[in-house]
């Protein structure tokens, strides 16, 4: 980096991003306020969705524990084509709660791929204009339908990378877990250098202070 930017001296930029990355829960604070803010939304008429959910849960590493640790189920939504996704902390994996979440953050018209999880069933019948189009994969058989060529590796890749920078910061308490997810997805939009991650949350912040 040179001697300044955007006219703020390096030593600074260096310092401000520092005490940024090291203040956890300032920077949880401030991603999910402003994904709060914005209307996540995926897909659209001509875009595929493909759909997942998971389980995000890390052995603790003492004899007993992972048996006991309750599994922390999540649903992950991918569009391909804009390489982007939203993640959401679920509480089951009923139909009524996986529903309503595809219904809140993925566009009416798109084609939506998913395993055959019976959850999924009833998907196209969603009083939503224009229909989903739902396409499912048999994973006992394919990893890619060889007849309507729906596959989920797209976003089975994409819980890859989720899984690993989690295990890069350590174990997430059940009640960070979303903030820890909402900083994955922030930095997916906003953060996609170091002098994006600045710039927008030096941004965000004074907007977050001025409206608190």
């Amino acid at each position: 980096m040179g001697g300044s930017y955007v006219g703020i001296p390096s030593n600074r930029y260096r310092a401000v991003s520092v005490t940024f990355e090291n203040d956890i829960g300032k920077k949880n604070q401030i991603c999910s306020w402003k994904l709060s803010t914005q209307n996540l939304i995926l897909g659209g008429p001509g875009h595929i969705v493909q759909i997942d959910e998971s389980v995000i849960s890390r052995a603790m590493h003492n004899r007993g524990h992972d048996l006991l640790r309750p599994q922390r189920w999540v649903l992950g939504m991918y569009d391909a084509a804009s390489k982007i996704g939203i993640i959401v902390c679920i509480p089951n994996r009923k139909a009524a709660t996986l529903t309503e979440i595809i219904m809140r953050h993925v566009s009416p018209g798109s084609t939506i791929h998913t395993d055959g999880f019976a959850s999924y069933k009833g998907l196209a019948t969603l009083p939503v204009v224009p229909p989903y189009i739902h396409r499912t994969v048999n994973h006992t058989l394919f990893f890619r339908d060889p007849i309507t060529g729906a596959h989920t590796n797209n976003v089975e890749a994409y819980w890859a990378s989720v899984k690993k920078s989690f295990k890069r910061g350590g174990q997430t308490s059940s009640n960070l877990l979303q903030q820890k997810i909402d900083e994955k997805m922030w930095r997916e939009r906003y953060g996609k250098t170091q002098e994006e991650t600045f710039e927008n949350i030096m941004s965000q912040m004074a907007e977050y202070t001025a409206l608190n």
